[in-house]
């Protein structure tokens, strides 16, 4: 099928049996449809803020050597973006998204609830540095 195909983990609890939980498994996972997708030259987004899975991606990148306009490493604006900056310096593609919309609350809510130290980041950037 054409059309880039974005990995994402999720940020949302599912029921029991509807997803995997977070941890190794659901990395080797991640990982092995990355790998999938650059083997096969397909377009694809890598959308995590999870630095080891990013590294390891980097390394299928390096091994596959899609072309620019095949890939791109994506996070959301605030939250452990620095890791997609040193991604961008060190050449990769990459894509900052924000959320927007009617849903956008609880996505942050979400979020914040997956890493609640991103809540000491954003006061940091409200109030200054």
């Amino acid at each position: 099928m054409p059309g880039r195909i974005r990995i994402v983990k999720g940020a949302f609890a599912t029921a029991v049996g509807l997803s995997m939980p977070r941890g190794r498994e659901l990395d080797e996972v991640y990982l092995s449809y990355v790998n999938e997708l650059l083997q096969a030259g397909h377009k694809c987004s890598i959308a995590t803020h999870h630095y080891e899975i990013q590294q390891e991606a980097k390394k299928l990148v390096d091994l596959y050597k899609p072309s620019q306009a095949d890939y791109e490493f994506e996070s959301l604006y605030g939250i452990q973006e620095e890791n997609l900056w040193a991604l961008k310096a060190e050449g990769y593609m990459t894509k900052l998204y924000f959320v927007y919309g009617t849903e956008w609350y609880l996505y942050l809510c979400n979020r914040l609830a997956e890493y609640p130290l991103n809540l000491f980041r954003a006061l940091t950037d409200v109030v200054g540095e």
